[in-house]
């Protein structure tokens, strides 16, 4: 397996919630976390850029993708409380 190392740094308010669902076994350690955390990431936008028709490359098209990743990522703040 190749595997690259990753330093992330996470607010305290973050990393408590996260060590309180290690606390009651959903997860083994932080990394386990990071790492299923940021695999449904990479399915979330997956599924938006098979959705978006990506042969109409034009500026519009562009600025309408940039709004509605902003307003993915929006969702996202929002369901986890805090920056990331």
């Amino acid at each position: 397996m190749d595997d690259e190392l990753l330093h992330i740094r996470v607010g305290k308010k973050i990393k408590k919630e996260m060590q309180s669902l290690i606390d009651q076994g959903l997860f083994t350690n932080q990394s386990e976390m990071a790492r299923e955390g940021l695999r449904d990431l990479l399915l979330k936008y997956e599924k938006y850029s098979k959705d978006t028709d990506h042969s109409k490359n034009t500026d519009k098209s562009q600025n309408d993708s940039q709004v509605q990743k902003q307003q993915i990522k929006s969702k996202s703040l929002t369901k986890d409380g805090g920056a990331r």
